[in-house]
C-alpha cells in the first residue's frame, strides 16, 4: 500500500488536550515512519517516558497504541486515532481521539501541531535575518506561504518584521548605513502544503517562478525569487518518497 502523507522525522507539539489527558500543551514528539508503521519515545511534563507505535493508511490516518510511565509511578495504556487536517495557515495539525484502557478508561480528544525547523540532536538554527529596502511589500510575500509576522523593536534598534517557524525566528529587517543593500543572495527553503492554493496564489504577490526540480523521492522542489532576488525553494510536504511502501 502506498502512502500519500508520511510522518517520518517531523515533530509535533501539543496544542490542547481534554481535562482528561495527562499530555500538557508543548510537549514534543518526534515521529519515525518506515513504510505505514509509525513509532516514537515522548517524555515531559507529568510523564516520565513514553511509546507509542501505530499504523498510518492511505489518508493519513494513524491507528495507534501507546504507554506511558508517570512521575508518580502510574503506567498507563492507550488506544488513539489521528487524523490530518490543514488548517487555515496551511500548517499541519493531527486531530485525535484517544480511550485510556487503564485507570479511569476515559476518553479524551486532542490537536498535535507540526514544529517545523527542528533539526535532529542539540544542534538546532534559532534565528534568520533578512534585510530589505521594501519592508512591508516582503513581509507580505513571506505571509503568502502562511507565515505569520509581528512588528518587532529590540530596545532602541530598528523597527523590523518577525515570525516564529517552529524554534526558529525568521526576521525581516530593513536596510541601514552598514548595510545599504538587500542579501539577495541568501537563499532560503520552505515546507508548504501544495494543494492548498498557495502556489497559485504567489505570482500575484510578486514572486517570479524560477524552476522546479523533481527529487529521486518524487517530491518537487519549487524555486521562487522574492522581490529582493533571493531564490527561495519551496518543498512538497505531502509526498512520501516512493520506496516507502508496504
Amino acid at each position: 500500500m502506498k502512502q500519500s502523507l508520511s510522518y517520518h522525522n517531523r515533530y509535533f507539539r501539543v496544542k490542547q488536550n481534554s481535562d482528561t489527558g495527562e499530555l500538557e500543551p508543548g510537549l514534543i514528539f518526534h515521529y519515525q515512519q518506515v513504510g505505514s508503521v509509525l513509532t516514537c519515545r515522548y517524555h515531559g511534563g507529568k510523564v516520565v517516558q513514553g511509546q507509542l507505535i501505530g499504523t498510518v493508511d492511505e489518508e493519513g490516518t494513524i491507528d495507534m497504541r501507546y504507554h506511558q510511565v508517570l512521575q508518580s509511578g502510574e503506567l498507563q495504556t492507550g488506544t488513539c486515532i489521528s487524523r490530518p487536517q490543514f488548517n487555515d495557515h496551511g500548517n499541519l495539525e493531527l486531530h485525535e481521539s484517544w480511550q485510556w484502557t487503564s485507570g479511569s478508561m476515559e476518553a479524551g480528544s486532542s490537536i498535535l501541531e507540526e514544529v517545523l525547523g527542528i533539526l535532529p540532536g542539540r544542534l538546532k538554527m534559532g534565528l534568520v535575518v533578512i534585510r530589505t529596502e521594501q519592508l512591508d511589500s516582503l513581509k507580505d510575500q513571506y505571509e503568502g506561504l502562511g507565515i505569520k509576522f509581528q512588528y518587532h523593536r529590540h530596545g532602541k534598534g530598528p523597527f523590523h518584521y518577525a515570525a516564529e517557524i517552529g524554534e526558529l525566528v525568521f526576521e525581516i529587517y530593513p536596510t541601514n548605513s552598514s548595510n545599504p543593500k538587500p542579501d539577495s543572495s541568501t537563499r532560503l527553503g520552505f515546507s508548504i502544503d501544495k494543494t492548498s492554493d498557495r502556489l497559485a496564489a504567489l505570482p500575484a504577490l510578486g514572486w517570479e517562478k524560477c524552476a522546479e526540480r523533481k527529487e529521486k523521492s518524487g517530491a518537487i522542489t519549487y524555486i521562487f525569487r522574492d522581490l529582493d532576488g533571493r531564490k527561495v525553494e519551496l518543498y512538497d510536504c505531502e509526498i512520501l518518497p516512493k520506496n516507502e511502501t508496504n
